[in-house]
């Protein structure tokens, strides 16, 4: 029996034990034992802290088998703040910095949208007028769809964005492409997880 079944096996039977016990307690009504509602309190704590330990084994094997999973919520948000980072690079927004942050998605995508006649196209239209606001959401959709399809590359483009968004060049340039799109909404900061 692996660890995870252990942690699984003991959850269900702290959760039985709880059961049973708040039984007796709805039957007692007031006049229910102190230790009963002592009991209660340490399995639902011990429950807490089993969960606890299987989520971060889990999370763990999860980065070890290298198995990612993206819900469409993360999907659309990555897609999103890579295609404000390529806005930032193609216009040459703070030159060095969106150069610095931006060559290494840049090439990412482009290698992987030259792989499709379809994507190729989308992906050009956007090199060509990369402020244009339909070209942009064209994008941000083809991006969206070879993501979900392809969770190697989801995870890369995962990684590039991470690294970007780390560097104090990456907060800037997030802002002011918020400012140039859509009206200042504040600046970034902070880590951004998927």
């Amino acid at each position: 029996m692996t660890r995870q079944d252990d942690i699984k096996q003991l959850i269900t039977n702290h959760s039985r034990r709880l059961q049973i016990l708040k039984e007796q307690q709805a039957l007692a009504g007031l006049s229910v034992e102190p230790k009963i509602l002592l009991e209660i309190e340490d399995i639902e704590a011990t429950i807490a802290n089993l969960q606890t330990e299987l989520k971060i084994y889990i999370d763990e094997q999860v980065a070890v088998e290298g198995d990612f999973v993206m819900d469409p919520q993360m999907i659309t948000a990555l897609s999103t703040t890579a295609v404000g980072m390529l806005i930032a690079f193609l216009t040459k927004a703070g030159e060095a910095t969106a150069q610095k942050m931006g060559e290494g998605l840049y090439q990412a995508l482009k290698a992987r949208f030259e792989q499709k006649p379809t994507t190729q196209e989308t992906f050009s239209d956007f090199e060509q007028a990369p402020t244009d606001g339909d070209h942009q959401a064209a994008l941000r959709v083809k991006l969206k769809k070879l993501m979900s399809e392809d969770t190697d590359f989801a995870e890369q483009i995962k990684q590039l964005v991470a690294k970007a968004q780390a560097t104090e060049a990456g907060k800037t340039i997030i802002n002011q492409q918020a400012g140039d799109n859509a009206k200042q909404i504040g600046q970034v900061f902070g880590d951004v997880n998927f």
